[in-house]
């Protein structure tokens, strides 16, 4: 009863709190970035081009832009090699821009993306799901701490906003001299070798009897792996790009499961556990 009482007011919160155009919605301009991930997966190119002619629809005017789009991979400072996308292009790179930002480009995009997900309901579904593998395995630490220029968005904001005593920290930190990359390295290989280890101590238990002997234990498993798995999927099917920082939220809590497994397991803790129970 309080879980789904909890579950309600969450939704209904969520739902007042993006109000779009007098509508409710579950986020402020989700159909944008929906279109940008159809965009991205190709989709939504092959649906404007048969489209464009009748529809006439005001992204049709950045079509050819759109569709000579060739992702590249470029080298940050502080971040290393990254792959370029067109859904980033589309977003921030100017052409929803120029259609008027996230508002104005809302009721068109949902269009647009009810009608590709019509037209290519198995192409978009195969796509999510490429994307949601992919993003199962992308939880590196330090994405985004890039050494950005003076000029770029972010160090300009930074000085507008805050001023130029905080805008020099932000020029004299790790981050912006490029002093944190190599220790994110170190981290993330740390990271993989312990989820690596982590995952085989949670699927030893589940396998070797955790139902029987633990049925708790046995439940939170599943229920780490379903969080798991179900984030990454999820973002395959509504994220306009694959990123680190999404399955990074969450990627810890097989550590976490697994370091209770064991601790549950070692001779001293089992011991006081069941002098506790007999006291």
């Amino acid at each position: 009863m309080e879980i789904g009482l909890a579950l309600a007011l969450g939704a209904a919160a969520l739902l007042t709190a993006n109000l779009v155009d007098g509508r409710f919605a579950l986020s402020n301009g989700g159909s944008v970035f929906l279109l940008a991930q159809l965009l991205e997966n190709g989709t939504a190119i092959s649906y404007l081009e048969k489209a464009c002619p009748q529809r006439r629809f005001a992204v049709c005017a950045y079509l050819d832009e759109l569709s000579s789009y060739r992702p590249e991979m470029v080298t940050e400072p502080g971040c290393g090699s990254m792959r370029t996308s067109l859904a980033v292009e589309f977003l921030f790179g100017g052409p929803l821009d120029r259609l008027g930002g996230l508002r104005a480009e809302q009721s068109e995009a949902g269009a647009i993306v009810a009608g590709t997900l019509w037209a290519y309901p198995l192409e978009q579904f195969r796509a999510a799901i490429e994307n949601g593998w992919r993003q199962l395995f992308r939880f590196r630490a330090g994405e985004g701490l890039c050494a950005y220029s003076e000029t770029e968005f972010w160090s300009t904001t930074i000085h507008n906003i805050f001023g130029p005593v905080v805008y020099n920290h932000y020029l004299e930190s790790k981050q912006i001299r490029d002093a944190l990359f190599d220790r994110f390295e170190l981290l993330n290989y740390i990271h993989a070798t312990v989820l690596v280890a982590s995952s085989l101590v949670v699927i030893g238990f589940l396998v070797v009897g955790g139902l029987r002997k633990q049925p708790r234990a046995f439940f939170a498993g599943i229920v780490v792996i379903v969080l798991v798995a179900g984030n990454a999927f999820t973002l395959g099917v509504l994220s306009p790009v694959v990123s680190d920082r999404y399955q990074s939220r969450v990627i810890w809590l097989v550590p976490l499961l697994a370091g209770c497994l064991v601790l549950e397991r070692l001779p001293y803790l089992g011991h006081r556990k069941r002098n506790a129970s007999t006291a």
